[in-house]
């Protein structure tokens, strides 16, 4: 074990090292192996073209002698001009035709003689022999072919000179000069130098077949060996790769074996802190019911305030009332007592007493029933309990509470619901709430504490089943960046003047869970704002 593992630390050390080397051994001896290929391909192709050129050495010969031999015998001058093209193009002073190796000079020309009308590079034939790095030998033998049907073709132009002094004389076909340049064209002479170009050519067909075999041997055994070892440096990284995916996987294990061992732990640290976390949410749960609590209380002192302020109007005059009603009585009984009194002083003091009775029972019935209504809209905030009303004049009864501190600023509120407003199966004490919320809310923010006047209206719809309560004003407005945060917890733009941020959060948990409904606002700086509550008529909750 001591031993293997100095192996094993070297070859988890030098793994990168290895890959890098094995990719690059690969990379150079794929890209040698290539070379090597496209010089095989480069061989095989200057073989080729090699056969090309001297098979239209061999053709061309063949072709003047055609023409030659066409031209004395028919005395055809298109076989002239036949003769006078192929030997442009083997002189390299006229195009080569496509496909000139392969076609019958006869069949490819027209009938005036003309050359095919697509024509290629004009080349030479000592210039067709320079990218082709043939040996000395191979060179000279092509090089004595063309030079023997050179030759050739001088006695091929002394027949063509024959043949048109003979197209002179009257009679053609028996013309001496006619007969001269056939004998020309099927002389010893000429089948001698015939047979020469044909002997060069094949001898290099040999020597060019042999020399490119040999060649083309060497190349490719280069090539086998750099394949093999392009092969082997594949193989090398192969493994490498292979090692080291191993030594990754059992990293991996390893890995696994501590990071679970971590997620144990940090499994415990994190339960703890969840322990701690409940402990500190129900401490942040009581503190926010006490918090609510406050606001409800809060809100029950603006109650109170304002069902004191009105209940103390009446109470006021039926003080006043019974103080006068007291003196006159005091006064009638001392006439009665002297035995002063008259008829008319009885008579004006019944009638006073009548419409002073009238006016203080009339203001104790108004103060009785403020009363009534403070202590229903008390005990529906406290209780929160589901009983039937009609909503806008509930909202009348709690909006008349605050009207002492919304006069303040001379702010009206309106209520405005349909004539034939339908009674609700719901939360007094929740409507209450809302209602003593968005009034507050529009009176310190939106009309600055009474810094402004202004008016806040609630408007009832009814639809069907649905309740449409909409609160409007046409106050300063909330800008539209801190829109989306109205509702969170906390959230104030009063904070430094008492706000808690809790009065819109209240409505809308009061709106979202207890009335199964929903809240939105819409407001623009400068334009008032708007909450559009709706809720359904018999809210399942309180049922």
């Amino acid at each position: 074990m001591d031993q293997a593992q100095p192996v094993e630390r070297f070859f988890s050390t030098s793994t990168p090292l290895l890959a890098i080397v094995f990719s690059l051994s690969a990379c150079l001896f794929t890209y040698l192996s290539f070379l090597s290929l496209a010089a095989v391909q480069q061989s095989q192709s200057e073989e080729d073209q090699s056969y090309l050129l001297a098979e239209q050495l061999r053709q061309s010969s063949d072709h003047l002698t055609l023409m030659a031999r066409s031209y004395a015998v028919t005395g055809q001058r298109k076989f002239d001009n036949y003769y006078q093209n192929i030997l442009a193009i083997r002189d390299g002073s006229a195009p080569l035709p496509a496909n000139y190796h392969l076609a019958y000079w006869d069949f490819l020309l027209p009938r005036y003689g003309k050359a095919p009308s697509y024509q290629g590079e004009v080349t030479s034939f000592q210039q067709g022999l320079q990218p082709l790095h043939l040996s000395q030998d191979e060179s000279g033998l092509l090089l004595s072919a063309e030079k023997a049907s050179n030759d050739l073709s001088k006695i091929e132009l002394q027949a063509l000179r024959l043949t048109r002094l003979a197209l002179t004389e009257v009679d053609f076909e028996h013309s001496p000069s006619r007969l001269k340049a056939i004998e020309l064209l099927y002389s010893n002479q000429y089948f001698i130098a015939k047979a020469k170009i044909m002997a060069q050519i094949n001898q290099f067909y040999f020597l060019n077949q042999s020399l490119t075999d040999a060649n083309q041997a060497a190349k490719l055994s280069r090539h086998y060996i750099y394949s093999g070892l392009a092969v082997s440096s594949f193989l090398g990284l192969i493994l490498v790769l292979v090692y080291s995916l191993y030594r990754t996987n059992q990293s991996r294990k390893h890995f696994a074996v501590r990071f679970q061992n971590e997620v144990a732990l940090r499994t415990r640290e994190i339960f703890e802190k969840q322990e701690q976390l409940k402990a500190v949410i129900k401490e942040m749960e009581l503190t926010k019911q006490q918090l609510v609590e406050s606001e409800k209380m809060a809100s029950l002192g603006n109650l109170v305030c304002g069902v004191a302020h009105e209940v103390n109007t009446p109470l006021g005059i039926c003080v006043t009332l019974a103080s006068y009603m007291q003196e006159e009585s005091n006064k009638l009984l001392t006439h009665f007592e002297s035995g002063n009194i008259k008829r008319s002083t009885f008579v004006d003091f019944c009638q006073q007493s009548r419409e002073n009775y009238q006016i203080l029972l009339e203001n104790l019935q108004r103060a009785a029933a403020l009363v009534k209504s403070f202590k229903q809209i008390a005990v529906d905030q406290q209780a929160e309990e589901a009983r039937t009303i009609r909503i806008s004049a509930y909202l009348k009864d709690v909006l008349l509470s605050l009207e002492p501190e919304l006069n303040k600023g001379d702010v009206l509120v309106s209520v405005s619901a349909p004539d034939d407003e339908p009674e609700v199966f719901t939360f007094p004490g929740v409507i209450a709430q809302i209602a003593t919320h968005l009034a507050l809310n529009a009176f310190i923010h939106g009309f600055a504490r009474g810094a402004q006047s202004g008016h806040v209206d609630f408007s009832l719809v009814y639809d069907k089943q649905q309740v449409n309560l909409t609160v409007s004003d046409d106050g300063r407005g909330i800008d539209t960046a801190i829109i989306g945060k109205i509702f969170e917890p906390f959230f104030t733009t009063d904070r430094g003047l008492g706000g808690a941020g809790l009065g819109l959060s209240i409505v809308y948990n009061l709106v979202v869970h207890k009335l199964n409904g929903h809240i939105q606002c819409e407001s623009e700086t400068g334009h008032g704002a708007e909450f559009m509550i709706e809720f359904p008529i018999q809210s399942q909750s309180a049922q």
